[in-house]
């Protein structure tokens, strides 16, 4: 695999604030000899920067998810203005406007959109067990990488790794392939070390059987808390305050909570109750359901459960929002199962505002022209894409070898209180049993959900934490 050649569709002059930038969309084609796939960048350079400014690489998930929602969302100098972070409207006009939060005062910012994501393509699909891959998606990202740097005279820049959702599971593969070695997929050493890597809504643990690293323990132990952060949102009444919650819910978690489980059906009477009474407290599921059907609470039972009074569900990506419960159905005698994603109370909201504001309002501002479909996240992308690495490397081992090798490589986990599909609790969790230097793991927790930058205060405060990290010494 190898860069074959690339070229500018684009570009755009700008200023955020009194910072002049450009913007350059390019595409990339890559192959053995002829382009076999193809990947898009969206570059926002200060126009006055030196070469040694820093740079953020960014991306987002899936694995087949484009970049979209890092890129209108938080990173680009330009966002989608939503009419309510938690209940915005499917239904336009939508509307691009400056973003308060970006970086570009302090670092240069690359949104990368994967291959069969946005404008980007497998073209020849015979090579998809190639690059629809961990390996060679890794790869791919190393070569464009390490060519950007190379290519405008930036190798002098601090470079940082800004990846979202699956984003952090591909990104310490990604550091393997910038370095390289012998037993890296592109078998040749780059000797492109990373400064630092931003994780938000970590997936470092995706799946159990993908991470057999994975320490094992009840997985409700330390999703607990992120659904007691939820209820708190919805019944605030007579808690304390948010963070003094969370801490209260995460020592139960740890102790009582585990004891509880452990014991299971031989508890008394009189401690299966208390217990109900308990879990009915922090998580506003019913003690009678607790009762029936044990101390174990997945993040879909709880999202059917906790406002089952008002007949409402939460969003798995972002507990605050909210939508008329649906209840089970059935086809032919078979359960017909929601649509994780259009269903889903949040994703089902916010997503029509971001493509919605791509298609009528990023375009024609970055004069893009292209007469093709942007894909927002590509679901047969996500099911042929081969999640195990050759290697036999976790995410996990990959990251603690990352910084085993490289003593000053940095790590920030960045988490919203309100996201049960990638729980802060389990970043807290994995955090105490990962082999790291703790002084070079930073674990930060805002007021939202899987994008953290939803919302004024969380969004804000999310920048603040990304350019402190950025220009720390």
């Amino acid at each position: 695999m190898r860069l074959i050649s690339k070229e500018t569709i684009v570009q755009k002059a700008d200023t955020w604030k009194d910072i002049p930038y450009t913007m350059t969309m390019e595409r990339l084609n890559f192959g053995a000899e002829a382009a076999e796939a193809t990947m898009h960048i969206y570059s926002y350079t200060a126009q006055d920067g030196q070469p040694d400014r820093p740079v953020v690489f960014v991306f987002n998930g899936g694995p087949g998810s484009s970049g979209i929602w890092m890129h209108l969302g938080f990173a680009a100098p330009k966002r989608v203005k939503l009419s309510n972070a938690v209940n915005p409207t499917a239904h336009g006009p939508y509307v691009l406007e400056d973003n308060p939060n970006s970086f570009i005062a302090q670092a240069d910012t690359v949104v990368i959109d994967p291959v069969e994501t946005g404008y980007s393509r497998l073209l020849d699909q015979s090579k998809a067990g190639e690059y629809l891959s961990v390996d060679g998606d890794a790869e791919m990202f190393a070569i464009l990488i390490a060519d950007w740097l190379r290519s405008r005279g930036r190798v002098n820049s601090p470079r940082y790794l800004c990846g979202e959702s699956y984003g952090t599971y591909r990104m310490p593969y990604v550091a393997r392939e910038l370095f390289g070695g012998p037993f890296a997929n592109g078998h040749r050493l780059r000797a492109f070390p990373v400064d630092g890597m931003l994780m938000l809504g970590s997936a470092l643990v995706l799946a159990p059987s993908l991470t057999p690293d994975y320490p094992a323990v009840y997985p409700s132990a330390h999703q607990l808390p992120d659904m007691a952060a939820a209820n708190h949102y919805h019944r605030p009444e007579g808690k304390p305050a948010l963070k003094e919650w969370i801490d209260e819910v995460w020592d139960f978690c740890s102790g009582e909570y585990l004891s509880i489980l452990f014991k299971g059906s031989s508890l008394t009477g009189d401690e299966r109750r208390a217990a109900a009474e308990k879990m009915e407290w922090y998580t506003g599921v019913s003690a009678q359901w607790f009762m029936e059907n044990g101390f174990e609470l997945s993040h879909s039972q709880f999202s059917k459960l906790c406002l089952r009074d008002r007949w409402l569900d939460v969003g798995i990506y972002d507990a605050r929002y909210a939508m008329r419960h649906s209840a089970d159905k059935t086809a032919e005698g078979r359960p017909v199962m929601d649509d994780p994603v259009a269903d889903d109370p949040a994703m089902g909201k916010y997503s029509a505002a971001f493509i919605g504001c791509w298609e009528t309002a990023f375009k024609p501002w970055a004069g893009i022209e292209l007469d093709e479909e942007y894909r927002l996240i590509d679901f047969t992308c996500n099911g042929r894409f081969n999640l195990k690495s050759a290697s036999g490397l976790t995410p996990t081992q990959c990251l603690e070898m990352d910084m085993r090798r490289d003593e000053n490589l940095r790590v920030m986990q960045l988490s919203g209180v309100y996201d049960l599909c990638t729980s802060f609790s389990t970043v807290r969790y994995m955090a105490n049993h990962m082999n790291i230097d703790p002084a070079r793991l930073t674990l930060r927790e805002y007021e939202s959900g899987h994008m953290p930058y939803l919302g004024e205060e969380s969004a804000k405060a999310l920048a603040e934490d990304i350019r402190a990290f950025i220009t720390a010494k």
